[in-house]
């Protein structure tokens, strides 16, 4: 990474950091936190069962979000922005809080696109990201949302995206297919869709 960096002639200025030790190969990383032992707010997280990946289990701990940014012409992913929070947080309130850091540091960085998972599916988040000028991409969280056929086909698409003809059949990547008759072959669409 240093090398990459040094032919555009950049430097990594960490402002703080509690990531003690990063490792390459398994995509892990260690952080220092003195108040871990005695914090009584860190509270319960949810992880999947890793003996079990169809239930959850309750952990004790924090979470770690941090903000990258994906450099391809370098072929890099740097952090910009990072928060630790209580393992029992909603995750999602902390994109503004993290691009508000980037904007401290960074005054100069015009974001282009942000990417995120489902916990980050908040109006609050959309109206910041378009108000900064950003595409936000982020993954629908279906809360509360009717999923009936009727209610997606009023929607104009179905909870994985794809969008519905106006006979109210799914549409394919690269057209109709005669031997499918146009309905979709992911068992997860075709659920109650066909």
């Amino acid at each position: 990474m240093e090398e990459n960096l040094k032919k555009q002639q950049l430097v990594i200025n960490t402002t703080r950091s509690h990531v003690t030790a990063i490792d390459y190969n398994t995509g892990t990383f260690t952080v220092k936190c003195t108040k871990l032992p005695k914090d009584i707010e860190a509270k319960l997280g949810v992880r999947r069962d890793p003996k079990n990946p169809d239930k959850k289990e309750y952990i004790f701990g924090f979470n770690a979000i941090m903000t990258t940014s994906i450099e391809p012409h370098l072929g890099l992913a740097l952090p910009m922005a990072g928060s630790h929070i209580a393992g029992n947080a909603r995750e999602g309130k902390y994109l503004i809080h993290n691009r508000n850091q980037i904007a401290s540091y960074h005054p100069s960085v015009q974001v282009k696109l942000d990417i995120a998972d489902a916990k980050y599916d908040e109006l609050d988040n959309f109206a910041y990201l378009r108000a900064s000028g950003s595409i936000p991409i982020i993954d629908l969280n279906s809360r509360n949302e009717n999923l009936s056929r009727e209610a997606l086909i009023a929607r104009g698409f179905d909870e994985c995206g794809t969008p519905f003809a106006p006979c109210g059949i799914l549409t394919r990547a690269n057209g109709f297919d005669k031997k499918r008759k146009g309905r979709p072959d992911h068992p997860q669409r075709a659920k109650g869709l066909r």
